[in-house]
């Protein structure tokens, strides 16, 4: 009886690491086709739609879609929809009412905007000098760090970085 058991169980494991039927659930991505998201370039835009000039990856070509834009969109990365121009690069997501997709959200890329300029610390009259030994110091904390010429990181057997 235990042989049988044992042949059974051999057998069943066998069978189980030879086959190709997967237990694990399957991959297949569905789309929404509720919601689409897009982005690209900006042709024209009204208060009421924007048209938007994108790379098409079925046809391989760049193709223009028009939008209506829904009357409580939400807009980051400008005060308006007027404030966005032709040429501008925005990312748009577009929900479906009724029977057509209507933007609800359009996001500006602003890579072209100007950084925030630090102000010069000698310009300020805030500027502090630093002797050698303050110059050892946690930013987080501020505090002093002491001496640090007696420090050295060695690396324990799993790679990680120790300070000794």
């Amino acid at each position: 009886m235990k042989l049988r058991i044992c042949l059974l169980s051999v057998l069943v494991l066998c069978l189980l690491f030879t086959s190709n039927y997967s237990f694990g659930q399957d991959e297949t991505v569905v789309e929404d086709p509720s919601s689409e998201y897009t982005w690209g370039s900006v042709v024209s835009v009204s208060a009421n739609e924007i048209v938007v000039s994108k790379f098409d990856y079925d046809t391989q070509e760049i193709i223009q879609i028009t939008y209506p834009v829904d009357a409580e969109v939400e807009i980051e990365n400008a005060a308006a929809i007027s404030d966005i121009k032709e040429g501008d690069m925005v990312d748009i997501m577009a929900v479906l009412k009724g029977d057509q997709m209507v933007v609800t959200s359009i996001s500006v890329d602003n890579e072209d905007a100007e950084e925030p300029v630090m102000e010069n610390p000698s310009e300020s009259g805030n500027e502090t000098e630093l002797s050698e030994e303050d110059s050892n110091y946690d930013e987080a904390t501020g505090e002093s760090l002491g001496d640090l010429s007696n420090v050295s990181v060695d690396e324990n057997d799993q790679g990680i970085p120790v300070v000794q």
